[in-house]
């Protein structure tokens, strides 16, 4: 199966000046980008478990051998695809559709083609000529600036996305998108929610991408982005650009056991300001019983603490009850 949809892949790339001649590139972005971690995990059939860890790491596996098997043709249909810097910004399907190709591009370069093709995904983030360009080159940066190079005779699936210089650029174009949009509210939300969702690096036991690093990794950087200036449990926004986005953008990380925990104690300091908000926070467990254990415990223990807790809204509390029932 592996090999028939990696041909198909390599075919769709192919034909990149068959897609630009009709002026179809946003087709061409869709068809080579890999279904999210969530559209795969609603596919399964019901009763088989939502091990979201398992999905990860094996999208991880299948992003870096589709890129190896054409690591050499990359980076020139990166560069074809891309708009020319400092070009007039037009609003239309055909350049809205090479930005999206472009970006997609680099997701499968800098798997393949290490410093170099950082050095391209930063060049893009600097140069780009919109806000949705930027926040999709960031949002490559922010898993680039997350992941690790591989120790010496380590496979390279164990970090896919790692080179030194990539964690340091990843690291400069947040900090660079920090300084120039930190009081923009709508901007500072792309920053928290391209960090919140940023995968982390397998570790040499297999685990995946979002899941498998031990001693809390997770979330220490969730506690992190919550003690931003920019941050307040008051604000719906806010909280939501750092924990909503998790259910659909990386269930692996929502599934860690200690994140969970943590969105417990969120969902307790919430509830009192906004239990509509309380309560949606808590439907992202609904399918606990489907998880992995030992997230399907730590789950379980969150929509009992919710529940039972005196003075919880009965929002919260309803959901919390009909999740457990």
């Amino acid at each position: 199966v592996v090999a028939v949809y990696s041909a198909a892949w390599g075919a769709v790339l192919d034909d990149s000046e068959v897609f630009a001649r009709q002026g179809l590139q946003h087709l061409q972005a869709k068809m080579l980008a890999l279904p999210s971690d969530a559209e795969v995990l609603s596919g399964l059939a019901p009763g088989e478990p939502l091990d979201a860890r398992a999905v990860s790491a094996a999208k991880q596996r299948l992003a870096k051998r589709l890129a190896d098997s054409r690591a050499d043709q990359l980076g020139a249909a990166y560069a074809s695809a891309r708009l020319r810097p400092g070009s007039p910004h037009r609003l239309c399907a055909e350049d809205e559709g090479r930005r999206a190709l472009a970006l997609e591009l680099l997701r499968f370069h800098v798997r393949a083609n290490g410093d170099q093709a950082a050095r391209d995904l930063y060049q893009h983030f600097e140069e780009a000529e919109c806000m949705s360009d930027q926040a999709g080159a960031l949002a490559i940066l922010a898993a680039v600036s997350e992941a690790k190079p591989p120790a010496p005779g380590a496979p390279a699936v164990d970090s896919p996305l790692g080179s030194s210089l990539g964690s340091t650029l990843g690291a400069r174009a947040l900090a660079a998108y920090e300084a120039q949009w930190g009081d923009h509210r709508e901007a500072v939300d792309t920053w928290l929610t391209c960090q919140a969702c940023a995968p982390l690096p397998s570790g040499p036991s297999g685990g995946s991408s979002s899941g498998g690093c031990g001693g809390g990794a997770l979330r220490a950087r969730l506690e992190r982005l919550m003690t931003h200036k920019s941050f307040s449990l008051t604000n719906p926004n806010k909280v939501r650009a750092v924990w909503g986005g998790l259910e659909l953008g990386a269930p692996a990380v929502l599934q860690d056991p200690s994140v969970l925990a943590l969105l417990g104690d969120v969902v307790e300091q919430v509830d009192a300001a906004n239990p509509n908000l309380a309560a949606s926070l808590t439907k992202m467990l609904s399918q606990w019983r489907r998880f992995p254990d030992p997230s399907k415990a730590a789950a379980q223990a969150v929509l009992r603490r919710v529940r039972d807790r005196p003075g919880c809204s009965k929002n919260a509390g309803e959901v919390a009850a009909l999740a457990l029932a």
